[in-house]
């Protein structure tokens, strides 16, 4: 458990670094048709893996809306499991790069800032990023229909994956 707030806290203070992904396409309204199906209220359960520990079940709670209709989301997240924590952040088109801008705050931390970029063959927004030296981190945010997303996060420690977190996130009806 220590092992893993560890890592969520190295994350939550570092961010994803300042690596700039490969240029993205998306137009405007790809963009927007993104955006919109992310809309809704979700539940995400999953689990955390440490390299070196029992892995952890997780279970969080989200509400995404529009910031600004076509251009930006919000949400609001409420992690129940394995500890409690609220968390905020969005994503925004930017349209002179074609890419994503994820923004995530958990609780009094510093917002973390990632650049996506989107596979439309995979349905997939990806991001990488430095988070201090000799650690990185992978991300994956993929839509597996209308009502179901998955997300990904690898940490490593060189090339050594340290931790890695899957939750497969359900619209709530």
């Amino acid at each position: 458990m220590k092992k893993i707030i560890l890592i969520l806290t190295l994350v939550s203070l570092c961010g994803c670094g300042e690596t700039e992904p490969l240029t993205g396409n998306l137009s405007a309204k790809e963009a927007e048709e993104l955006l919109a199906a992310q809309i809704g209220r979700w539940e995400s359960t999953g689990q955390f893996r440490p390299a070196h520990g029992p892995a952890q079940d997780t279970r969080i709670l989200s509400e995404v809306r529009w910031k600004e209709k076509g251009k930006s989301i919000e949400f609001s997240e409420t992690m129940l499991e394995p500890v409690e924590g609220p968390s905020v952040g969005g994503r925004e088109y930017d349209a002179a790069r074609g890419v994503i801008i994820l923004t995530h705050k958990e609780g009094d931390g510093p917002m973390k800032v990632a650049v996506e970029r989107y596979d439309p063959v995979t349905r997939t927004f990806r991001s990488q990023g430095i988070l201090q030296e000799n650690w990185s981190v992978e991300t994956a945010f993929q839509q597996i229909d209308e009502d179901t997303w998955k997300w990904t996060m690898k940490i490593f420690e060189g090339d050594r994956l340290d931790f890695s977190s899957e939750q497969v996130t359900r619209r709530l009806r």
